[in-house]
C-alpha cells in the first residue's frame, strides 16, 4: 500500500508540472495578442475587409477581387468568382469603406441599441469623405464594366464538349465499320462465270448439224438468251453511285435475270432434237446453277456493304465540308495570338486593373493552349489532301463491283456493242473454230471492261478517246455483205482487231487501269487506318486542350454569369448622395433616444402600478371586461392604450390581437355598458382606435400576415413608429381622461392601501403629462433621418433579393502559391498573392481573434485543471489513509447483503410454489366446470333435436320443388298462429331461442388471446384455431411481420367456393410503459428509451396479403368507417376515382367508382403488393354497403341479394364488418344455408332446415358468429327471399308476408329500443307498401322506454363499479397478506 501511495504521489506531481507549463504558454500568447490588438484598436475593424495601405486604389480589396487580364478576356475577381459563386454585393461593398457587414448592422439596429447605432452612423458618415483614392477606385470599376462587355464574345465550355463528343462519335463509327472483300469477290466471280456461260452456249452446240427447221426454231431462243444476258448487264450497271448500294436489300434484281438465262439454257437444249448432246453442257448447266446460289448468298454482303459505304461516306463528307467549330473566340479562328500579350499590356485601361506578376503567370498558362489549338487545326487542315486521296481511292476500289459515275454510260454502251459482237454473228457463222477465236478475243475485252470500268482515270480516258471505242465497235460490227460471207469476213475482222493501234491502246489503258485499281484497292484499308489515326490524333489534342482550357474558360463563364453589373454606377451615385447627407438630425436623435428610454421606463412603472390595484372592479387584463362601470371601462381602455404603445415601441405588438380586444370591448359595451358610459363618445373613440391600428398595420406589417416584427427595420420605420404611437390607444388625448378616471375612482371611498397606490399612479401620470409633446419631438428628427437615408434605403430595398451578405473573407496567400505550382497545360486558378509594403499595422481578422480567444480559453481551462489536480492529489492521499478502516466495514456490509438476498430468494421461491399450486387447483376446477357445462349443452342439444323431429320446436320444413307447400311454424305449441296469422313476436323469439341454445354449445378452439390481442380490434372477438387464415412465412420474413396471425377464418361452401370472415382493418397507435407492458412490445415500437412507448398497430398490410394470397375477386364491406361517432373501420382504400393510398408494403389505387343504389358503392381496386419476392398487381371488386347499422338489420335485404348475385360466382370472397362476427357472419350464413338447401334439393324434394345445427357448423369455423337475434332474423329473411325469387311462390306468398311482418315488427321494436314484453300471441296487422317496406308507426312510448333504458344502464354501471372496488380490495388484501407472511419468515430466520 505504501509503494502504491508513493507511486501515485510521483505521478500526480508529473501531471501538475505538465499542466502548469501548458497553462502558461497559451496565456502568454493570448495576452501578447491582446496587447497587439489594443495597440491597433479600430472601431470599424469588424466591418472592414482586410486591406493594404499602399497607393494602389484597390489595394484594400485584394482578398475580394483579383486582377483583370486583357489577355484572357476575363477577370480574376475573387476565389468565389473562379468557382462561379461571386456576388455583385461584394463589388458594391467595396465602394463603402465601412465593409460588407456595416449595412447589415445598420439594418438590424434594435430600439435598445438605437443610441449606439446612431453613433455608428455618424462615425461611418465621417469615413465616407470623397478622396482621390475613391475617385481612382470608381474609375477602375468603370474599366471593369468595359472589359466585361468585350468578354461577351468569348465562346463557352459547352462548345468544346460538343466537339469532343463529335470526335468520339467518328471514332465509334470507324470501330463498328467492317468491309467484307471476300463477299464482293464472290459476287464478282459469279457474274464473270455467267458471262463465260454465254459463250458456252455456242461452244457446245454443234450448229453445223442443225437442220433448217431446227435453225429456224432455235434462233428465237438464242435471241431470248441474248436478251437475258443484256438484262443482266443492265442490272449489273444500275449501280451508278454510292447511294445505290442502299437500294440493294436483296439480290433479286440480279438473280431474276440469271434465272431467265438458266431457263433459256434448258429450253434451248430441249429444242435440239437432232443435235448430239455433249456431256460438258450438263456440267456447264450445273455450274450456272451453283453460281446462282452463290449470288443469292451474297444478299447479306450487299446489305453490309451498303451500310458500310453510307456510314463511312457520311464521316468523310462531314469532315471535308465541316465548318471549324467555334470553341472560343480567339483560339480556333486564329485571331488570338499569345505573342501579343506584351502589346496588350501597354493599354492604359488594362494597366489600371492588372498587375505584372499576374500577367506573367497567365502567359505561361496560355502558351500550351495555343499549341493544342494548332494540333486540332492540323487534324482538319493539314490532312486534307490525304483525306481526298483516301476518298478517291476508296471510290475507285469499289469499281470492281460497279461504276461510280453517270458519265460512264459510254463504257456501258460500248460493252453492249461488244455483246452484240458475241451474239449477232452466231447465226451466220458456220465454222465453230472461227467463232471460238472471235469469242476468246472479245471475252478478254469484256472481262477487262466489266472488271475495271468506272475508275476516274478510265472515265477521263473514255471521254477523250471516244474514237477508239467507235473503231472497236466498227470492227465488231458486220455489214450486210459481210454477213453473207462470214467465212471470209470474220478472219479479216479478227486480223483488223489485232493490227489496230486504237485497239492496242485500249488494251494498254485497261491494263494500266487494272494495275492502278489493284494498287488503290490494296491501299484502301491502310488509308482508312491512316485517317483513323489522324482522327485519334485530333481527339487526343482536343482532350489536352479541354483539360488546359477548362479552368481558363470558367473565368469567361463566371464573369458573364455575374449579374446586375449595372448596379455599380447606381451604387456610386447613391454613395455620393449619402456622402452629402446632413447628419445633424442624427446627432439630435441621440439626445431624443435618451428621452425615449426615460419615457419607456416611466411607461413600465405606470403599467406596474396600475396592475398593483387589486380592486376586482378595476380590471386591466387583456381579456374582455366583466360588468364594466364608467370608471373601469375608461381606465381599462386607456391602460390598454398605454400598454399597446409600449409594446409598439418595442416592436412586439400583434395588430390582430389589439383589434380583436377592441372589438370584444365594443361588443361588451353594447351588451352591458349602455347605462354606465356615453356610448356615442366611446364608439367614436373605439372607431378611431381601430382605424389607426388598421392603417398602421397596412403600412408597417412586414414578414407575415399579422406581425409587425421585421428583421432589418429601416430608419424610416423608426420615424413611423413615433408618428403612429401618438394615435394608438388614444394616448394623445386619453391621458387626461385617465387621470380624471383615477381621481374619480379614488373618491369612491376605497381603503387606505388602495388610495396610497392610486396616489402613486396619479404621480406617475403627472410625470407623463408631456408625453404627447415628447413623442411629437421624437418624430421630427427621425423623419429627417428617414429622408436623408431614403436613397440608400431605397437602393438596398429594391435590390434586396440580389444583394446578399458575402461569405467570410479568407486570406489567399497560400492559395496563390498553390496556383503558381500548377503544372503544364492544367490551369488551376487561385487568387494570387500581391506583394506590397504596409506602412501601418494591419487589423486582425476574425481567424486571429478566434485564435486569441482560444488561447485565453485554453489557459483558463488548464489553470482550472491544475487546481483540480492539486485538490485531487490531496483527497487521494486522504482516501488512501481511510482505505484500511473502510475495508472491514465494506466486507461486513457485503456479507449482510448476500444473506439478505439469499433470504429474499427463498421467500420468492416459496411464494411461486404456492402460486403454482393455487393455479393448478383453479385449472382443475375450471376443467371440471367446463366438462359439466359441456355435458349439459350436449344434453340440451339432443333434447332440441328430438323436439325438432317431433315438431315441438320451430323449424323450416317441406321446401319442395317446384312448389312450396308450407313455410314455417315459428315457436309456440303446434306452430300456433292466432286466427291463422303469425304472432308478431314469433320471428324475434324464434331467433332468440336458437341463439340461447347455440351459446351453450362448446366453441372451436380459440387462439391464445394475449399473444395476438394487439392485432384484434375487440378483445372479446377472437379467432378460431381451425379454418383460420395464416400469412405465408416467406412474406412474414420479408416484410418483418412478427407472426402469421390475422383475425380471419374461412368457410367452405357446398359448391366449393370459399368465404372469408375477418374483422375490419385497423391502424391505431397504442401507448404503454415498458416496465408494465413488456409483453405488448413488438416490432412497431418507436422508442425503447422513453418511459411511455408509442407504437403503431396496423393490420392493413396483412388484410391485403390475405386478398392476394387467396386470389380473392370480391370484397364486401358491411360497415361504415365511423358509426355514431365511433370508429368501426380504418381507411384502407381511396374513396375517389384515381385516388391512391400507400401503406408499408402495399399501394392501392381506385380505378372506377359506381353507385348501383343509394347505400351501395362499387369500386375497382388495383392492389400493388410488394409483399412477395416480386411486385404483384391484383384487381378486386369492392362493394361497400352502409345501410346496415350494427344494432339492427336492414328493412329489405334485396340490395344484399344483388351483391350476392355478383359474389356467388367468385371462388374466394372476403366479407368484413367491424368485428367480423356480426353483420358479416349473417351475410355469410344466409349464403351457407341457401347452398345447403340447393344441394339437398338435388337428392330430395323436401328440405328440413335445422338452423341450430347450421349455426353450430358456422361457429365451428368462426367462433361467436351471429351474436344478436336480429342478425339471425336477417339471415332467415335473406334465405326466404332467395326461395321466393328462385321458386314458384304458390301458397307460400301469404305465409311469407306474415313472416316479413313479424321481421319488420321486430326491426321497429329494436329501432325504438323496446322490449318484447307484451302482446303475447296478440295479432297486429302491419301494412306493407308496394316494395314490401313496412309503414312506420307513429312515435309512441319512445321517451318512457328511453328513460327506462337509461336507468338500467346506470344500474349496470353501479354494479360494475362495486364489483371493481370489491376486486381491488380483495387484491390489496392478498398483497398485504403476502407481504406480512414474508416479513414474518424473514424475522424468524434472522432470529
Amino acid at each position: 500500500m505504501r509503494q502504491r501511495k508513493e507511486k501515485y504521489c510521483a505521478m500526480d506531481w508529473r501531471i501538475v508540472l505538465i499542466l502548469t507549463v501548458l497553462a502558461i504558454i497559451p496565456c502568454i500568447y493570448g495576452f501578447n495578442s491582446i496587447e497587439t490588438i489594443s495597440s491597433t484598436t479600430d472601431r470599424m475593424s469588424p466591418h472592414r475587409v482586410d486591406r493594404q495601405t499602399t497607393d494602389d486604389p484597390l489595394g484594400f480589396s485584394i482578398n475580394r477581387m483579383q486582377k483583370i487580364s486583357r489577355i484572357v478576356n476575363s477577370i480574376y475577381l475573387t476565389a468565389e468568382l473562379t468557382a462561379g459563386t461571386a456576388n455583385t454585393y461584394d463589388l458594391i461593398a467595396e465602394f463603402f469603406n465601412f465593409g460588407p457587414d456595416s449595412y447589415n448592422k445598420l439594418q438590424s439596429i434594435d430600439m435598445k441599441e438605437l443610441k449606439s447605432g446612431l453613433e455608428e452612423i455618424v462615425s461611418i458618415h465621417s469615413e465616407l469623405t470623397y478622396t482621390d483614392i475613391d475617385k481612382r477606385a470608381e474609375q477602375r470599376f468603370r474599366h471593369l464594366i468595359e472589359i466585361r462587355k468585350e468578354v461577351e464574345g468569348v465562346g463557352s465550355l459547352e462548345d468544346i464538349k460538343d466537339a469532343q463528343a463529335n470526335y468520339k462519335s467518328e471514332l465509334e463509327t470507324f470501330k463498328k465499320t467492317t468491309f467484307d472483300t471476300a463477299g464482293i469477290e464472290e459476287f464478282q466471280n459469279a457474274v464473270k462465270n455467267f458471262i463465260g456461260a454465254a459463250a458456252d452456249v455456242e461452244k457446245y452446240s454443234n450448229l453445223e448439224k442443225l437442220t433448217d427447221v431446227d435453225i429456224m426454231y432455235a434462233r428465237p431462243l438464242i435471241y431470248t438468251l441474248k436478251t437475258s444476258i443484256e438484262n443482266l448487264a443492265k442490272s449489273y450497271s444500275s449501280i451508278n453511285s454510292f447511294d445505290d448500294f442502299e437500294k440493294i436489300r436483296n439480290p433479286s434484281e440480279f438473280v431474276d435475270p440469271i434465272s431467265k438465262i438458266v431457263s433459256g439454257y434448258k429450253k434451248y437444249n430441249a429444242s435440239r432434237t437432232t443435235i448430239e448432246r455433249d456431256g460438258n453442257f450438263a456440267k456447264g448447266m450445273q455450274s450456272n446453277a451453283n453460281n446462282m446460289k452463290r449470288l443469292e448468298n451474297v444478299a447479306s454482303v450487299f446489305e453490309g456493304l451498303g451500310s458500310f459505304v453510307k456510314n463511312l461516306q457520311a464521316v468523310i463528307d462531314v469532315r471535308q465540308t465541316m465548318h471549324l467549330p467555334k470553341y472560343t473566340v480567339g483560339f480556333i479562328d486564329g485571331t488570338f495570338d499569345p505573342k501579343k500579350v506584351v502589346t496588350d499590356l501597354e493599354d492604359d485601361w488594362v494597366q489600371s486593373v492588372t498587375h505584372e506578376m499576374d500577367l506573367n503567370r497567365t502567359i505561361n498558362l496560355l502558351l500550351p493552349i495555343g499549341d493544342h489549338v494548332s494540333a486540332i487545326e492540323a487534324s482538319f487542315l493539314s490532312s486534307s489532301s490525304k483525306q481526298s486521296k483516301f476518298f478517291t481511292g476508296f471510290k475507285s476500289s469499289e469499281t470492281e463491283v460497279s461504276p461510280v459515275d453517270g458519265s460512264i454510260d459510254s463504257i456501258i454502251s460500248t460493252s453492249k456493242k461488244v455483246s452484240e459482237c458475241i451474239i449477232a454473228p452466231l447465226t451466220y457463222l458456220e465454222s465453230i473454230k472461227e467463232v471460238e477465236i472471235l469469242l476468246q478475243a472479245i471475252e478478254s475485252l469484256k472481262k477487262t471492261v466489266d472488271t475495271l470500268v468506272g475508275t476516274k482515270e478510265l472515265v477521263n480516258w473514255v471521254k477523250t478517246n471516244d474514237v477508239v471505242l467507235k473503231e472497236v465497235e466498227a470492227l465488231c460490227s458486220y455489214t450486210d455483205e459481210e454477213k453473207k460471207d462470214f467465212e471470209s469476213s470474220v478472219p479479216i475482222k479478227l486480223k483488223g482487231l489485232k493490227s489496230s493501234e486504237n485497239y492496242t491502246s485500249l488494251i494498254k489503258t485497261l491494263n494500266q487501269s487494272s494495275l492502278f485499281a489493284d494498287a488503290v484497292f490494296s491501299e484502301k484499308l491502310s488509308t482508312t487506318g491512316q485517317e483513323t489515326a489522324y482522327i485519334l490524333g485530333g481527339l487526343q489534342s482536343l482532350d489536352a486542350f479541354y483539360n488546359s482550357a477548362t479552368d481558363h474558360i470558367a473565368f469567361f463563364d463566371c464573369l458573364l454569369n455575374v449579374a446586375y453589373y449595372d448596379l455599380i454606377p447606381l451604387a456610386i451615385d447613391t454613395l455620393n448622395k449619402v456622402r452629402k447627407m446632413d447628419v445633424q438630425p442624427i446627432r439630435d436623435g441621440i439626445d431624443v433616444v435618451n428621452d425615449l428610454f426615460n419615457v419607456s421606463n416611466q411607461l413600465d412603472e405606470l403599467k406596474t402600478k396600475l396592475r398593483e390595484l387589486n380592486d376586482p372592479n378595476f380590471s386591466i387584463a387583456e381579456t374582455p371586461l366583466s360588468n364594466p362601470s364608467l370608471h373601469t371601462t375608461t381606465i381599462g381602455l386607456s391602460v390598454r392604450g398605454v400598454i399597446r404603445m409600449k409594446d409598439e415601441i418595442d416592436h412586439r405588438s400583434d395588430f390582430d390581437v389589439v383589434i380583436e380586444n377592441a372589438e370584444m370591448v365594443d361588443q361588451e359595451m353594447k351588451n352591458t355598458g349602455k347605462k354606465a358610459i356615453n356610448m356615442v363618445e366611446f364608439g367614436s373613440r373605439l372607431k378611431k382606435l381601430k382605424s389607426e391600428l388598421e392603417g398602421w398595420k397596412s403600412n408597417i406589417t412586414v414578414g407575415g400576415a399579422h406581425r409587425i416584427r421585421r428583421s432589418t427595420p429601416s430608419l424610416a420605420d423608426y420615424a413611423h413608429i413615433f408618428q403612429n404611437a401618438l394615435k394608438v390607444g388614444g394616448v394623445d388625448d386619453d391621458l387626461k381622461k385617465l387621470m380624471d378616471a383615477v381621481k374619480d375612482f379614488e373618491k369612491t371611498g376605497k381603503d387606505a392601501a388602495t388610495k396610497v397606490k392610486l396616489k402613486e399612479v396619479i404621480a406617475s401620470l403627472n410625470s407623463l403629462n408631456s408625453i404627447g409633446l415628447q413623442l411629437s419631438s421624437f418624430a421630427t428628427p427621425f423623419t429627417a433621418i428617414g429622408q436623408s437615408f431614403s436613397a440608400l434605403d431605397a437602393f438596398f430595398v429594391s435590390n434586396g433579393k440580389i444583394i446578399t451578405t458575402p461569405a467570410p473573407i479568407v486570406s489567399s496567400s497560400g492559395a496563390s502559391q498553390e496556383g503558381q505550382k500548377s503544372a503544364g497545360g492544367s490551369m488551376t486558378l487561385q487568387p494570387s498573392q500581391t506583394v506590397s509594403v504596409t506602412t501601418t499595422e494591419e487589423p486582425m481578422d476574425e481567424s486571429t481573434n478566434l485564435m486569441i480567444f482560444i488561447g485565453i480559453g485554453c489557459g483558463i481551462v488548464l489553470v482550472s485543471a491544475l487546481i483540480v489536480a492539486v485538490v485531487c492529489f490531496y483527497k487521494r492521499n486522504k482516501i488512501a489513509n481511510d482505505d484500511m478502516e473502510q475495508g472491514t466495514k465494506i466486507e461486513k456490509e457485503k456479507i449482510a447483503r448476500e444473506l439478505a438476498a439469499q433470504e429474499a430468494q427463498n421467500i420468492e421461491a416459496e411464494k411461486k410454489k404456492k402460486e403454482i399450486k393455487d393455479l393448478e387447483a383453479k385449472v382443475d376446477y375450471e376443467k371440471q366446470k367446463g366438462e359439466k357445462i359441456k355435458e349439459e349443452a350436449e344434453k340440451e342439444i339432443q333434447d332440441h333435436r328430438k323436439k325438432v323431429e317431433d315438431d315441438k320446436l320451430p323449424k323450416f320444413y317441406d321446401i319442395r320443388s317446384p312448389t312450396i307447400e308450407d313455410a314455417t311454424a315459428l315457436e309456440g305449441d303446434k306452430g300456433a298462429t292466432n286466427n291463422g296469422k303469425l304472432p308478431l313476436k314469433a320471428m324475434y323469439q324464434f331467433c332468440k331461442s336458437i341463439l340461447r341454445i347455440a351459446n351453450l354449445a362448446p366453441n372451436n378452439a380459440i387462439v391464445e388471446s394475449e399473444k395476438y390481442s394487439e392485432q384484434d380490434r375487440y378483445s372479446d372477438v377472437l379467432c378460431g384455431m381451425d379454418n383460420r387464415i395464416l400469412i405465408d412465412e416467406d412474406v412474414c420474413r420479408r416484410c418483418y411481420f412478427k407472426d402469421q396471425y390475422i383475425n380471419a377464418n374461412y368457410l367452405e361452401l357446398p359448391n366449393g367456393n370459399r368465404m372469408i370472415l375477418t374483422q375490419a382493418p385497423m391502424s391505431r397507435t397504442e401507448h404503454f410503459k415498458p416496465e408494465k407492458d413488456k409483453k405488448r412490445k413488438n416490432l412497431y415500437s418507436l422508442s425503447d428509451e422513453e418511459e411511455e412507448i408509442s407504437y403503431l398497430v396496423q393490420t392493413v398490410d396483412k388484410f391485403y396479403q390475405t386478398i392476394v394470397q387467396t386470389g380473392t375477386e370480391v370484397v364486401a364491406m358491411l360497415c361504415d368507417f365511423n358509426e355514431e361517432g365511433v370508429e368501426k373501420c380504418s381507411s384502407y382504400f381511396p374513396l375517389e376515382k384515381d385516388g391512391k393510398q400507400k401503406f408499408h408494403n402495399v399501394n392501392v389505387c381506385t380505378t372506377n367508382v359506381q353507385h348501383p343504389s343509394a347505400d351501395v358503392v362499387l369500386r375497382t381496386l388495383v392492389i400493388t403488393s410488394y409483399l412477395g419476392e416480386k411486385k404483384k398487381t391484383h384487381t378486386v371488386k369492392h362493394y361497400s354497403y352502409k345501410g346496415w347499422i350494427e344494432k339492427n338489420a336492414p328493412e329489405l335485404p334485396r340490395e344484399i341479394l344483388n351483391i350476392f348475385r355478383v359474389a356467388r360466382n367468385s371462388k374466394s370472397l372476403v366479407v368484413h364488418c367491424s368485428n367480423g362476427i356480426g353483420r358479416s357472419a349473417a351475410f355469410v350464413f344466409a349464403e351457407f344455408v341457401y347452398q345447403k338447401m340447393i344441394r339437398s334439393l338435388d337428392t330430395t324434394s323436401t328440405v328440413n332446415l335445422d338452423f341450430l345445427s347450421l349455426l353450430t357448423e358456422l361457429r365451428h369455423s368462426r367462433p361467436r358468429a351471429i351474436h344478436t337475434p336480429m342478425q339471425l332474423a336477417f339471415s332467415i329473411m335473406m334465405v326466404l327471399d332467395f326461395v321466393m325469387n328462385n321458386f314458384p311462390k304458390g301458397e307460400m306468398e301469404a305465409k311469407y308476408q306474415e313472416i316479413r311482418k313479424s321481421y319488420l315488427h321486430a326491426r321497429q321494436m329494436m329501432h325504438k329500443d323496446l322490449e318484447f314484453d307484451g302482446s303475447d300471441g296478440k295479432t297486429v296487422d302491419i301494412a306493407l307498401d308496394e316494395d314490401g317496406h313496412g309503414i312506420p308507426e307513429k312515435k309512441g312510448k319512445k321517451k318512457t322506454n328511453k328513460k327506462a333504458a337509461q336507468q338500467a344502464s346506470v344500474k349496470k354501471d353501479e354494479k360494475s363499479k362495486k364489483k371493481s372496488k370489491k376486486d381491488s380490495k380483495k387484491g390489496s388484501k392478498m398483497d398485504m397478506k403476502t407481504a406480512e407472511e414474508g416479513m414474518k419468515s424473514l424475522q424468524k430466520k434472522a432470529a
